[in-house]
């Protein structure tokens, strides 16, 4: 096409310098992202852009079956296919050729939605009801104050933390800190990790899945039980760095795979089915959607639970 002449010499660094005039705003992930999905076209089609002549702008259904054929994601392939989708509307693409590459992601994007709503319809049949999972966890907390081991403890707070309060995401209490100072609500300078603020009872969450979209996102304990088992496990442990240490003399953190196992393990042990964390958000949302909550609820729920929209919560009902 002689509209893209002047761009099929472009590199990467080339399309993102672009991308960059195009979106003065976006943020660092976003330009990434970019970067990343252009250098991932690369990989698909074994070539670097320069050689490829910008197929992958010629033919959306030829790019999709590239996608497709690949390694990678669906998720993955769809934040590839958006990024070229950028490209056209940056080098101002004809309106048909552009519409024809936006009808095709409106249609993926539908598809994994329905997969979606499918795979969480067909978890639903192996969970068991989210009051029957609070009743077992409380049934064991005076014996997981007396004579446990460290793991056992931990494992059985961590679980606590989604089951006692709002379930949010894994990646809210990776690295977790232990705080006293104030100004971490609101300062800059601790932005660079979630905290636990345990003076006020508080956890304080800058780094999760939507923080560029949410923001700086505060959880305030108000169960009673959560608070009496947290204060114990700093006071028996003398923990002074992070809440949810790997092990009894270790100052490193947990991460995700570290919590994912501690969560299946101490699942196992007291539901006798393993459940990750994505089935016990699901539990929590089935029940607060049969509890039928107003918009106002909805709308809390969802952003502690790191949605952006309540069609999520929907999804579950």
């Amino acid at each position: 096409m002689e509209h893209f002449k002047k761009f099929s010499t472009y590199e990467v660094e080339d399309f993102s310098a672009l991308h960059d005039l195009a979106y003065p705003d976006s943020s660092k992930s976003t330009k990434t992202t970019f970067s990343q999905g252009l250098k991932r076209i690369e990989r698909i089609y074994d070539k670097p852009l320069t050689e490829l002549d910008l197929v992958f702008l010629k033919d959306p259904k030829a790019l999709w079956k590239h996608l497709q054929d690949s390694e990678y994601t669906k998720n993955t392939q769809l934040t590839t296919y958006t990024q070229i989708l950028k490209i056209l509307k940056i080098i101002d693409a004809p309106l048909h050729l552009y519409n024809s590459y936006l009808k095709l992601l409106q249609q993926k994007t539908s598809e994994r939605e329905e997969d979606k709503l499918l795979e969480i319809k067909e978890n639903q049949k192996n969970l068991i009801p989210w009051d029957t999972m609070i009743d077992k966890y409380e049934d064991k907390f005076d014996d997981m104050l007396e004579g446990q081991t460290f793991n056992k403890v931990r494992n059985y707070l961590l679980l606590g933390l989604f089951l006692l309060q709002i379930p949010v995401r894994v990646s809210n209490f990776t690295r977790l800190k232990l705080t006293n100072k104030s100004d971490v609500i609101g300062g800059e300078a601790t932005r660079d990790s979630n905290n636990y603020l345990y003076k006020k009872e508080t956890f304080v969450f800058n780094k999760y899945r939507t923080n560029h979209i949410l923001g700086q996102k505060l959880l305030v304990i108000t169960n009673e039980r959560l608070k009496e088992l947290i204060e114990y496990f700093i006071d028996i442990y003398d923990l002074k760095t992070y809440l949810l240490p790997t092990h009894e003399t270790s100052n490193t953190p947990m991460n995700s795979k570290d919590i994912n196992r501690a969560i299946a393990t101490m699942t196992l042990e007291l539901f006798e089915k393993s459940f990750n964390i994505t089935d016990i958000r699901s539990a929590y949302m089935i029940d607060a959607m049969e509890k039928e909550p107003n918009l106002k609820d909805k709308m809390e729920i969802a952003a502690i639970l790191g949605y952006t929209t309540t069609e999520q919560l929907d999804n579950h009902s």
